[in-house]
């Protein structure tokens, strides 16, 4: 249901003319694969991947001294041909608006629920504040109020988590939910309660402030033990255009935080109301319970309820 469901996502959320509204899952469409030729593989490769736009990245115990001669020999011939290509992503997204969206899968022991609202941010932006107040709401911890409620309060749910995908340009909050198929509309409802209660009159507590923020800054030293975590933090700081010493300052920036600024930034960009909800399950189980919910109902490859 995973997969179902990915394929399908982005481009309900993001449109077909913005860069991002395309499966996450990547495999694209089997009759288009299946009539691929070399030719229209290498023109691919040629058009898109290109020496301008490279950066590499080495991490190791070596010098530039070493490495470049290495770099010179593998990619110093490098060239190709035209005028390097653009994406537009300038391009319109569709209003963001609350609906149910409904992948029939019959006999399916539980229901898959994703939601996704496309933010107004982009990647480069400085999340740190709405990072710690996702985290607090439905980060990866079983005490986010998603999980918690879903999980160890009601009992329908054994994982609920709540993401902030980080693209360069415009970002979407997931959320994502696999449920027991006879509280798949309750769930929804439920997960709708908390994040309205959550940005409303009960934000951040200072005891949620306090774990979510000591948690952050006590985990930046495992992020750097491995040549990876090395890898990784400098290739996202040239990603999303930050300095070198970007992470040497991550803990202090942490510090200055106050809840205030977390809910705020939550305030700001999470509106409950403009999610659409997508759910892999059982049609002839959940769609009572979904209609029940008052929101738009729409039919993968049928019609609009």
């Amino acid at each position: 249901p995973e997969g179902i469901a990915l394929r399908l996502l982005p481009p309900m959320i993001y449109g077909k003319a913005y860069p991002y509204g395309v499966p996450y899952s990547g495999v694209g469409d089997p009759a288009a694969v299946q009539a691929l030729t070399p030719e229209q593989i290498k023109a691919f490769h040629d058009k898109w991947l290109r020496p301008e736009d490279a950066r590499i990245f080495v991490v190791g115990d070596t010098s530039m001294a070493q490495i470049l001669p290495l770099l010179e020999k593998s990619f110093g011939n490098w060239s190709v041909s035209g005028a390097a290509p653009a994406k537009n992503f300038d391009a319109p997204i569709p209003p963001q608006q609350g609906r149910v969206v409904v992948i029939d899968r019959p006999n399916a022991p539980q229901s898959l629920i994703l939601a996704a609202q496309v933010l107004p941010q982009v990647g480069s932006d400085d999340l740190n504040a709405l990072l710690q107040a996702n985290d607090i709401l439905g980060g990866t911890e079983i005490l986010s109020r998603l999980d918690h409620d879903m999980r160890e309060t009601r009992h329908w749910a054994y994982d609920v988590q709540s993401v902030l995908m980080r693209p360069k340009y415009r970002i979407p909050f997931l959320l994502y939910a696999p449920v027991q198929t006879d509280e798949t509309g309750p769930a929804i409802s439920g997960m709708i309660g908390d994040m309205k209660t959550f940005l409303d009159d009960k934000g951040v507590t200072q005891a949620e402030f306090d774990r979510t923020i000591e948690g952050a800054i006590r985990v930046l030293p495992a992020e750097f033990a491995t040549g990876d975590g090395v890898l990784a933090g400098m290739m996202h700081n040239s990603l999303w255009n930050r300095p070198d010493d970007y992470y040497n300052t991550l803990a202090d920036r942490y510090r200055a935080l106050t809840p205030a600024e977390l809910d705020a930034a939550a305030r700001k960009s999470i509106d409950p109301s403009k999610l659409t909800w997508l759910v892999v399950g059982d049609r002839s189980k959940i769609d009572a319970q979904l209609k029940a919910l008052g929101m738009p109902i729409e039919y993968a490859g049928g019609k609009s309820q």
